[in-house]
């Protein structure tokens, strides 16, 4: 009988040491959750594109413009004949495939403009890099902006 008690215990303690080692487990489960939700939030691309040239529906023009996106703003800024005009977007989706390092990859955002749809498409190359803004007026009519990318800064 002796030694049928000290089993008992032995495995009273195993069932203790067992639980201990669970809830340890559950709760670094827990906090490495959180810390990768809490990085997906935070690692957004932000950056200000510096355009000198944009082709407006085919018409090539040289208007100076910034396209500086921070979190879930976009902020197009235009100087044309010392007069600044800014028109700011909330991006509501997106697709971002973009490496830094090279500023190589494509990035896609989806942002309501005025009761509009607007798309800026951002596809790096080796050689170039260019912005596309459509803004869909109705089904049948877009505008669309090329924007010449003569630099990119990373916030």
């Amino acid at each position: 009988m002796i030694t049928t008690t000290k089993i008992k215990i032995n495995n009273n303690k195993m069932l203790i040491n067992m639980k201990h080692y669970i809830n340890k487990f559950i709760v670094i489960m827990i906090l490495l959750f959180s810390f990768f939700q809490l990085h997906a939030q935070t690692s957004t691309l932000n950056f200000t594109l510096n355009s000198d040239k944009v082709k407006i529906s085919g018409h090539s023009t040289e208007i100076e413009s910034t396209i500086k996106k921070i979190e879930n703003n976009l902020v197009w800024t235009q100087y044309v004949n010392g007069k600044t005009k800014i028109i700011k977007f909330t991006i509501t989706d997106n697709t971002e495939n973009w490496d830094r390092e090279t500023s190589l990859g494509s990035i896609f955002y989806t942002m309501p403009l005025e009761g509009h749809t607007c798309n800026l498409k951002l596809i790096g190359l080796e050689s170039e890099i260019t912005a596309t803004l459509t803004i869909r007026i109705s089904n049948r009519q877009e505008e669309h902006y090329i924007f010449n990318i003569s630099s990119i800064n990373y916030q």
